[in-house]
């Protein structure tokens, strides 16, 4: 362990002692300054600890981070339930945690290198770099630190039941913390298996697995309930390059210890000492790295470490996130290092040894303290200044507001809760998403204030800004109020992109299934241009996707009298904020683009889209234009008691509705109703993260107390889908609603079946890509009236046909060509024998399936050959390309799914009779799959009993 015999055997745990104590001071001093912290993840902190010791929201995954069980946010709440809540306690936790990682650090860096490498390294963290200093990942560097220690003292010797037990309960509750432990938790599985040989110690193994599924029992518990959610850890390992992820670790690394913070000078002098202690380092290691196998063993653990936090770091996520904090985990590592190279210089040269350290720490103190010191100045003029900023708020009544999560949730804390600041994109309490999604009026703040600006007056509202304590706020919004009707699609002559392609058929047929994909032109825009049989006052335009591609930016242009066009809105950014009720609310399952303008007779409409989002194209399932009304509607927080008392007295369990009426539907109705809520809202517990939004319809199954509640300008669109299904539900109309209902006796259970039938929001659309599993659920009820249904969405249904006594589809030759991936080509059905060239082979093929859905991309070719068996011509066709998929996904028994294809025979073809082969291909790797026939097959191709005649060309 090195000489340290000069040395009165009282000084050391003094010294220690003292050092420790001096830790504990500056890091309650680094409490003091951070308690008025602004930064979001501290107020985090401190709402969670407030949360823990009211009792409330247990947040075991830290409020929708990716860390489970910050354990000192629980100390933290422990003392504040003790002693009160000042500001401070909510850091107590990270106080504590600090302080004995430098006791671990102590004794790990003296089992290495002796009590003067223990009193170095402790020395080297005792200000540290700032993120020391701010206190991040206390609990997680005491883990490492401890794990690591722990691990090599096991691995110089046979393994003991107690000790590997204690080891994993401390790893599994490393797990159970953080996803950042699981390289430090490799580094130390990796040890043991080296030096224990990879012997496998019955008891001890157990025990240990034991103690790691006891540590991290609460995570097992909450994955059980929540469907592993926590794996999505192996999402972030995808695969980036590890060069340039390893660029991206030094560079983290270099931030991590505030080198890019220090002058030339002091980025010299600092480069120079951690040089000069890394080197001693080395060359004490190198001296009795052959005699001491327990520095050998640390040396293996530390090079483990770094190697493998390296690596994961490099191809993550992580390496693209700028936070150098997340390189942590070797902060212990560098702290080893430094103290083994002062020991050894210390004991080379007693007199100046200490300088470099010395020098490393002294330029740790210049550097962080004052940065901490005046960001905690800056902090606090922050909220002193906020003064008028909420006074303001409470004038206005306007408690929830939408800011930015790292500049503004501070305000829940300093209010108490007053106030509730929600950021719509990543908010990561469940409470505050709630409180936020159910205000009864909005504001909000900077840059969502700037968003809301500009979209409520381009879509028909009004919002008024202030600018306060340099802080822009929006207050006071009002929803549209001029009255609107939607066109009928016969009223809108055509509908154009703009290489003049008639897209009328994709964007007003009322069918989810069919949407209009348009390319993008070569400076990356589109329009769509709008043309009406008779001049009309359009004053609104919404556009639906059922995919949720969504252009970022658009705008709409009117034509005047004269051609000419003229801009009936600026253009505005796509900032997924539509209107519902009497609010504005932030995407999700109901978002539709929208925007609305001053009515003026026109002609013809024009929409420009920018840039798409996520791919090189537009993609767009529905568009609607509204027109003014002759009167206007009565607003809905008025009507909102008749619609309850409606809805109570005809006992309607289930409604769909628009955002803001389903939300007051829940609450109103203290859950009796159920109704279509923000899924990414309302279906989350609180320790759940936020689930992904995704903006597109959601399917609108039907049952007998169900109700569909639309605005009466937007009935038509529910009143067509419902006629098209034949599903009979009743108008009740209601100002400013229509809702639709079973009448008492008019249920039936085929009702249930559509799950072709979807909700956007503003009104129910069928999908016809899912006509073929509605038949097949209204086949399986056995019943007349379901079967007749069934046929009307899928008339080739054999499992309807067979319920009515009714032919199903045969082929005309019968076939057995059961190829290996699970399709079988089971007859074809042959117009005609005869053509001449240039006219059309009609060809049906019948297929059966193994499976309920194909993983591969199947393609069928034909082969056409003359006498001499050459190859004349061909057809190919992809099965996926032409059969829609829900064909694939409900299979039954016996199923014959008709393949339809026109074959053109060339001009150029002779005249004569040609046999016919055919096979089957995987799209992907073009490889030929194994057919299994009586039939004759060479190269994997079969010959059909079946010949074509080529009648001579008409002159």
């Amino acid at each position: 362990m090195g000489d340290e015999s000069h040395v009165v055997l009282w000084r050391g745990p003094v010294l220690v002692l003292a050092l420790v104590l001096l830790g504990l001071g500056l890091r309650l001093l680094a409490a003091y300054w951070a308690c008025d912290e602004v930064h979001g993840d501290s107020s985090l902190d401190a709402v969670m600890v407030a949360d823990i010791a009211a009792g409330k929201n247990f947040p075991t995954f830290f409020y929708g981070q990716a860390y489970m069980g910050l354990s000192e946010v629980y100390v933290s709440a422990l003392v504040r339930r003790l002693v009160g809540g000042p500001a401070v306690v909510n850091f107590m936790g990270k106080v504590i945690f600090s302080t004995l990682f430098l006791l671990a650090l102590f004794g790990w860096a003296r089992a290495v290198g002796g009590r003067r490498a223990g009193l170095a390294a402790v020395a080297f963290c005792l200000i540290g770099p700032l993120h020391l200093f701010d206190l991040y990942y206390c609990a997680i560097m005491l883990q490492i630190t401890l794990l690591l220690w722990w691990s090599v003292a096991l691995s110089l010797r046979p393994p003991r039941v107690w000790e590997v037990l204690g080891l994993g309960l401390l790893a599994g509750f490393g797990w159970y913390t953080c996803q950042l432990m699981f390289a430090t938790l490799l580094a130390a599985a990796l040890l043991l298996a080296f030096a224990w040989r990879w012997r496998l110690w019955p008891w001890p193994l157990c025990a240990g697995l034991f103690g790691f599924v006891l540590g991290s029992w609460p995570w097992w518990l909450w994955n059980l309930r929540h469907d592993w959610q926590t794996f999505s850890l192996a999402g972030t390992l995808r695969g980036y390059s590890a060069a340039a992820g390893l660029q991206l670790f030094i560079r983290r690394l270099g931030e991590l210890f505030d080198l890019p913070k220090l002058s030339a000078g002091l980025l010299l002098a600092t480069a120079l000492c951690f040089l000069l202690l890394l080197a001693a380092a080395a060359v004490a290691v190198a001296g009795r790295f052959r005699a001491e196998p327990r520095l050998r063993r640390h040396v293996l653990a530390l090079g483990l470490m770094v190697v493998l936090n390296a690596y994961l770091f490099a191809i993550s996520h992580f390496a693209r996130t700028p936070a150098p904090r997340l390189v942590m985990p070797l902060l212990p590592v560098c702290a080893i290092l430094v103290g083994l190279g002062a020991a050894h210089l210390t004991r080379r040269a007693p007199r100046w040894g200490w300088l470099p350290l010395l020098g490393l720490v002294a330029v740790q103190g210049l550097t962080v303290i004052p940065h901490a010191q005046r960001t905690a100045r800056q902090n606090r003029a922050i909220r002193q200044g906020a003064g008028p900023l909420v006074e303001f708020l409470r004038r206005q009544k306007c408690t929830t507001l939408f800011g930015d999560y790292a500049r503004f949730f501070w305000l829940n804390v300093a209010t108490h809760g007053q106030f509730i600041v929600s950021d719509a994109a990543v908010e990561r309490c469940a409470e505050y998403e709630r409180l936020a999604e159910n205000a009864p009026r909005i504001g909000g703040l900077d840059d969502f204030a700037a968003q809301l600006a500009d979209f409520a007056p381009a879509s028909g509202g009004a919002v008024t800004c202030t600018n306060l304590a340099g802080v822009l706020v929006a207050y006071k919004l009002a929803p549209p109020d001029q009255p609107r009707r939607v066109l009928a699609p016969d009223e809108i002559a055509g509908i154009r992109q703009q290489d003049d392609r008639d897209v009328t058929a994709a964007l007003l047929d009322r069918d989810l299934a069919t949407e209009w994909a348009a390319p993008l032109d070569d400076r990356l825009t589109q329009t769509l241009v709008i043309e009406f049989r008779a001049p009309v006052a359009a004053n609104g335009v919404r556009l639906c996707s059922a995919v949720g591609h969504y252009p970022p930016l658009w705008q709409v242009e009117r034509e005047r009298g004269d051609g000419t066009w003229e801009a009936a809105t600026p253009p505005l950014n796509n900032l997924m904020w539509f209107w519902s009720g009497p609010r504005i609310f932030w995407h999700g399952a109901a978002f539709r683009l929208e925007l609305a303008f001053p009515p003026a007779p026109t002609r013809k409409l024009r929409l420009r889209f920018g840039p798409a989002r996520r791919a090189d194209e537009l993609h767009f399932s529905e568009l609607f234009v509204y027109a003014a009304a002759a009167h206007a509607d009565r607003a809905e927080p008025e009507a909102l008691p008749d619609l309850l008392a409606l809805l109570r007295s005809r006992q309607t369990r289930r409604a769909y509705a628009d955002r803001w009426l389903a939300n007051q539907l829940q609450q109103h109705s203290a859950g009796a109703i159920a109704a279509s809520r923000e899924r990414a809202v309302f279906d989350r517990d609180a320790d759940e993260p936020p689930l992904t939004r995704r903006a597109v319809p959601q399917p609108c199954p039907l049952q007998a107390d169900t109700a569909i509640i639309v605005r009466q300008a937007d009935a038509p669109i529910t009143r067509a889908t419902l006629a098209a299904l034949r599903i009979p539900m009743r108008e009740t109309a209601l100002d400013p609603w229509l809702i639709f209902d079973f009448a008492p006796g008019a249920w039936q259970p085929e009702f249930g079946c559509y799950d072709n039938l979807f909700w956007t929001g503003l009104a129910c659309l069928p999908d016809s890509q899912r006509n073929k599993s509605t038949a097949t659920r209204l086949a399986t009820l056995a019943r007349t009236n379901a079967a007749e249904r069934a046929l009307r969405l899928w008339p080739t249904h054999q499992q309807a046909l067979r319920i009515l006594g009714a032919a199903t589809p045969q082929p005309a030759l019968p076939l057995s060509i059961r190829y290996n991936n699970g399709v079988t080509l089971s007859g074809l059905t042959l117009n005609a024998t005869t053509r001449a060239p240039g006219q059309k082979l009609s060809l049906t093929t019948f297929w059966t399936f193994d499976r309920t859905r194909l993983d591969d991309h199947p393609v069928v070719f034909f082969h056409f050959l003359d006498a001499a068996g050459n190859l004349v011509f061909q057809d190919d066709v992809g099965l996926l390309n032409h059969i829609p998929p829900h064909a694939w996904q409900c299979p039954y028994p016996g199923e014959l799914v008709p393949l339809q294809r026109d074959i053109t025979v060339p001009s150029t073809v002779a005249a004569g009779r040609y046999s016919v082969r055919c096979g089957l291909v995987n799209g992907y790797t073009l490889r030929r799959y194994w057919p299994h026939t009586a039939l004759p097959t060479r190269m994997l191709k079969t010959s059909l009993p079946l010949d074509i005649t080529i009648a001579p060309a008409a002159r």
